[in-house]
């Protein structure tokens, strides 16, 4: 039987959304009615009442992944791209960027992602679903690009992946 089949077959189903007042990610359940199915869910953060038109599931967005939990991050689980900076040098992000580079490549365990001077790099501008901002720096090839050039003013999911 397939997936499609066992939810037809369910009188509701569970999805993880992003509330579009506050950002929360949240577990709402969809309710199998006839002759269509009844998408409205109260953000048990704000109480915004989430309908229909803007039921955003967390299955059909896009991730940013980290190598590490990063203190940056403050364990969100989701976040709007708000800004792209391109063509910014490795070596700029070690002098003149210096703190900001700290702040973006501090790691858990308390050491730094080394920045080589000679690359080129992007600085993304996040605000997370707790509504604190944050920065990625990712190195500029035309894998980022395509993924993250277009996409600002859309929410990606956070994927850490500790080493």
């Amino acid at each position: 039987m397939s997936e499609l089949d066992k939810i037809a077959k369910a009188k509701e189903h569970t999805e993880k959304i992003i509330c579009p007042e506050c950002g929360s990610v949240e577990n709402a359940t969809v309710k199998h009615t006839a002759p269509w199915w009844l998408y409205a869910h109260n953000c048990s953060k704000c109480g915004y009442c989430i309908t229909e038109s803007e039921w955003r599931s967390l299955k059909n967005l896009k991730k940013i992944s980290f190598d590490n939990n990063y203190p940056k991050l403050h364990n969100q689980t989701a976040a709007e791209l708000l800004l792209v900076i391109n063509d910014v040098s490795g070596a700029m992000l070690n002098t003149i960027c210096e703190r900001v580079t700290k702040y973006d490549t501090l790691r858990g365990d308390g050491k730094y992602y080394h920045i080589e001077n000679d690359q080129v790099f992007m600085i993304l501008v996040f605000l997370g679903d707790k509504g604190i901002p944050f920065t990625s720096i990712r190195k500029m090839n035309q894998e980022n690009i395509d993924k993250y050039c277009d996409s600002v003013g859309e929410v990606f999911l956070i994927d850490v992946k500790e080493e």
